[in-house]
């Protein structure tokens, strides 16, 4: 490949790379969720998204619920690190602070199974998307 620039690497080093920032950014926004999480009043305390997830599709509460919340969240997080990666070889700080913030944005507002809106009243973000 002359084409390509030899300090570039290549589409598997960018999905490596990619997953890795991925899980990271993943582990900052979940310190954040659960900082904010417990801040809320107990009444408002409702399972958070990815947890929502995982309850839709193995039913309410299923064993180990808490750990598969977790591991899927974080692997959701790298794959989208590495798909990211795999789009876009060297993206600057501000292309992939847009694109982590798209990704949450998208994932948390279009994400979340339909059932979560009975558990988020107060929130008009059901109303909005539904």
């Amino acid at each position: 490949m002359a084409d390509r620039d030899d300090r570039e690497p290549g589409l598997g080093a960018r999905l490596v790379i990619g997953g890795i920032a991925g899980f990271v950014a993943t582990m900052a926004m979940t310190a954040a969720m659960r900082r904010l999480h417990a801040r809320l009043p107990r009444k408002e305390r409702y399972p958070l998204t990815p947890r929502e997830i995982v309850d839709a599709t193995l039913g309410d509460d299923p064993p180990g619920a808490p750990e598969l919340t977790l591991v899927a969240h974080f692997a959701y997080g790298a794959a989208c690190g590495a798909l990211l990666a795999a789009a876009d070889a060297r993206p600057g700080r501000m292309a992939g602070s847009l694109a982590g913030a798209g990704i949450w944005l998208g994932s948390y507002m279009a994400g979340s199974p339909p059932s979560a809106c009975s558990s988020r009243r107060r929130r008009t973000r059901c109303a909005a998307t539904r």
